[in-house]
């Protein structure tokens, strides 16, 4: 791996169009002047892989907002636990001059600072941050922390702060030791552990060099369901008797649609905290006592949060603000994915939920989390899409309720289609399936044309 490092003026190099020849920008530009605003317009304008270590302050300011809202999927952090000391260069500040936050040695550690990664779409950002998270977790804590989101960044650096971090002994970390050896040796000056992570971040990026057919094709952590996909074993032997049986595991039970009421009721008294006035109903589709596969991925219980549009704007326009986002500039869809984080925020910190993942690119945004394990007869949490002011929960259980008015043997159909698209996981809308939602409309068309 070749650096070049070269004492001369960037943005001249940039404007004669003499960048050479990379597979990767890595930089700590100055913080002062237009420099940051600079340096992230040629990353944004860049097809390479960019590593910037800024101050977590730059991803609040609006300039940011603006030149990547159409890219913050493309952009994870690595912030390492203890903080950056900076040395500020002597022949470049005079005594006179130096703030009185720095100290006589020069060092000085202002604010917090992180690695912004910004990866291409075409490489797959999602593919490459899930490949490092892997790794990490596999390796144990490091003093660095992954995060997508920089609030997901202080969170983690809260929850491992406290801790004692201990040495890593598997492949993974000895290659990382290494690598920083060699870079300590090379250069003359210690290299913290988090710049092992970069490095291997920087030989994954390597790999694209020709055509950038290795990230393009990489392929995914492989991990066992939790609950595989399992041919289901019936007491009767005809078929329509094997179907009837099958409908009595899978129809919602009152012990299903008790936990779901229980969760929305327990859900609204933490966010009427933040939201005074809020409802959140619950929606059980299928028997969540009984375990199934993907039930992380399609969760059978739907949590919608119910508040006023004024009222969400009120609380939130602070949080909207600090996020860069301006009064005049906010829309339904931005407001319902900020309220959406809001919320999310307040259930994992106060509630004891987990996050699990995010689909703001739905039509219709939500995340899924993991309810409280107190709260679960098996003792584990129970998947939930949460989502604010949604329509589609409530307009499936209307329509599956008017179409078992119609015809009793509608509801047992509808639940039969969904079921069997999640087990033969057809149902995942990030992988462009069908939703549960269209598949139950799929069900209600067919029989619309069958009469």
């Amino acid at each position: 791996m070749k650096v070049c490092n070269l004492n001369q003026d960037f943005y001249k190099v940039i404007q004669e169009d003499r960048i050479p020849q990379h597979h990767i920008f890595m930089t700590n530009p100055p913080y002062s002047s237009d420099h940051v605003p600079r340096c992230l317009e040629f990353c944004r304008k860049s097809m390479k892989p960019c590593l910037l270590l800024l101050p977590n302050w730059v991803a609040k300011k609006p300039y940011f907002f603006e030149m990547f809202q159409q890219r913050m999927e493309d952009i994870f952090f690595i912030a390492p636990v203890q903080r950056y000391t900076y040395i500020m260069p002597p022949d470049l500040v005079p005594e006179s001059r130096k703030p009185a936050w720095v100290g006589e040695d020069g060092k000085t550690s202002p604010f917090q600072s992180s690695w912004y990664v910004i990866v291409p779409p075409e490489l797959g950002p999602a593919k490459i941050y899930d490949r490092l998270e892997s790794d990490m977790k596999k390796t144990g804590p490091f003093d660095c922390v992954l995060a997508r989101k920089l609030q997901a960044v202080k969170w983690k650096l809260k929850k491992v702060g406290s801790r004692e971090m201990p040495k890593p002994m598997d492949h993974w970390s000895r290659a990382a030791s290494l690598m920083s050896r060699d870079m300590q040796r090379k250069s003359g000056r210690k290299l913290p552990s988090i710049g092992g992570w970069l490095l291997l971040l920087q030989s994954l990026f390597a790999n694209v060099g020709a055509g950038c057919e290795y990230l393009k094709n990489l392929r995914p952590i492989r991990q066992e369901s939790k609950v595989p996909v399992q041919p289901p074993s019936f007491q009767s032997d005809g078929f329509s008797e094997q179907v009837t049986e099958l409908l009595e595991l899978i129809t919602p039970s009152e012990a299903s649609e008790r936990v779901a009421k229980e969760l929305a009721a327990y859900t609204e008294s933490i966010i009427q905290e933040m939201l005074p006035g809020a409802l959140v109903e619950g929606f059980a589709n299928a028997d969540i006592l009984r375990g199934t596969a993907f039930g992380v991925a399609v969760p059978e219980i739907d949590l919608v949060v119910n508040a006023d549009p004024e009222c969400l704007e009120r609380q939130l326009q602070g949080r909207l603000a600090k996020g860069g986002v301006h009064k005049t500039r906010m829309d339904a869809r931005k407001m319902q994915k900020s309220a959406i984080r809001a919320c999310t925020d307040l259930l994992v910190a106060a509630g004891g939920f987990k996050f699990r993942r995010s689909a703001f690119r739905c039509e219709e945004p939500k995340v899924t989390l993991m309810g409280p394990s107190t709260m679960s007869v098996s003792g584990q949490g129970i998947p939930v899409d949460f989502s604010v002011n949604c329509a589609t929960p409530g307009c499936h259980a209307a329509l599956v309720s008017a179409c078992g008015g119609m015809d009793a043997r509608s509801r047992g159909l509808i639940l039969l289609v969904r079921r069997w698209s999640k087990d033969r996981g057809v149902c995942h809308v990030a992988r462009g399936h069908l939703s549960p939602y269209g598949w139950t409309l799929l069900a209600i068309f067919y029989l619309q044309a069958l009469s």
